[in-house]
């Protein structure tokens, strides 16, 4: 969890839910399964796999000290990363979740967002300027995790505090895609209305630079990649371009964004609930409601096979209790693919598609 997320926290249905299949599948270690986190805020993790073929769910595959743990893959791999004030990435043979294979220390006080595998090396994007340095990429050795390098990415933060938040990661080919929050800690963690997201060449390590709207959090869609900043929808490729704004979705944010074939699923926020589920065409802009919901949009991950995974919590601004879950949509047919979301004993908090390098 980055620390202006725990700082939030401290402050009409897409589908029913439903209860998880009884008895659950057996995940195959060749299958492009889905690793799912799900978790109350303030108590443990829990480690589940879902089927994406047939949405069965197997749970309880691992518990974890704390809630803020995410999953991630690399070159198929599966690994879970112990975040804020955990600060440890582990990567698992399989995802039967034994011992892990490799457990390593990112650094004191690092906070690992995301990890990838690109030109033979591992990229671990690290948040926070720690004890043992941050805010960065950490290059990890495949095969003992030691820290042989970082890319320092100090000269993109916003001014004052040493570190851009470098947050998620995607490879395309040879390169990898950082977005970067760029908060300036030092005014109440405030975006900087300039954010960036970075190409790297994952052998030369050389970095083009992109210049977003505020707070990008980005995903792949075809040739590009598609951003939720605070500016609404952009796509960027050579360059960077507007798809939608949120206020021409009446929103008063954009919570989320997956990217599809040539089209994307957006979340927006309307004052401070509901969620509206739209579905936007990428060379047009064009935007058509799908549903919407009194639950919050806690992220939204654009699959392999073009479909988007978006996962629900209980929204902390309506003063009731939801159930949450996952729901998967097509945003090229603009359907949701799910007719019951997929539910947990927790809210589910992140995922990751093993199929991803």
């Amino acid at each position: 969890m980055t620390r202006s997320l725990l700082a939030l926290l401290l402050l009409g249905l897409p589908g029913c839910p439903t209860e998880a299949p009884d008895p659950p599948f057996t995940p195959d270690a060749e299958a492009d399964d889905v690793l799912v986190v799900h978790g109350p805020f303030t108590g443990d993790a829990t480690v589940a796999v879902v089927d994406p073929a047939t949405f069965a769910i197997s749970d309880g595959l691992v518990g974890l000290p704390g809630s803020d743990w995410v999953p991630a893959t690399a070159d198929g791999a599966p690994w879970l990363l112990g975040r804020f004030g955990i600060d440890v990435a582990r990567r698992y043979a399989d995802i039967d979740f034994g011992a892990p294979e490799l457990e390593v220390s990112t650094g004191a006080g690092t906070n690992p967002q995301d990890v990838a595998s690109c030109g033979g090396s591992l990229f671990l994007s690290r948040y926070d300027v720690g004890n043992d340095g941050g805010g960065d990429l950490a290059i990890l050795d495949p095969e003992t995790g030691a820290i042989t390098s970082t890319i320092d990415l100090s000269a993109h933060d916003e001014g004052t505090d040493g570190t851009p938040e470098p947050t998620d990661l995607h490879v395309r080919g040879d390169t990898l895609v950082v977005a970067l929050e760029r908060l300036d800690r030092d005014a109440g963690w405030v975006a900087d209305p300039e954010g960036r997201v970075l190409s790297i060449d994952c052998t030369t390590h050389a970095i083009t630079a992109h210049s977003t709207g505020a707070n990008p959090r980005i995903d792949l869609a075809g040739d590009a990649v598609v951003a939720r900043t605070e500016a609404g929808v952009e796509l960027v490729t050579d360059s960077v371009s507007t798809v939608v704004t949120a206020a021409e979705l009446d929103a008063t944010e954009i919570v989320g964004v997956g990217g599809g074939d040539g089209a994307a699923l957006v979340v927006g926020e309307r004052d401070t609930s509901p969620n509206e589920v739209w579905c936007v065409d990428l060379p047009s802009g064009d935007a058509e409601l799908l549903t919407s919901t009194t639950h919050r949009a806690w992220r939204v991950y654009g699959a392999p096979d073009g479909l988007v995974w978006v996962l629900w919590r209980d929204h902390w601004a309506t003063g009731e209790v939801e159930v949450g879950g996952i729901g998967v949509y097509d945003p090229v047919e603009c359907a949701e693919v799910t007719s019951d979301w997929l539910t947990f004993p927790s809210d589910p908090s992140s995922l990751a598609f093993r199929s991803e390098g």
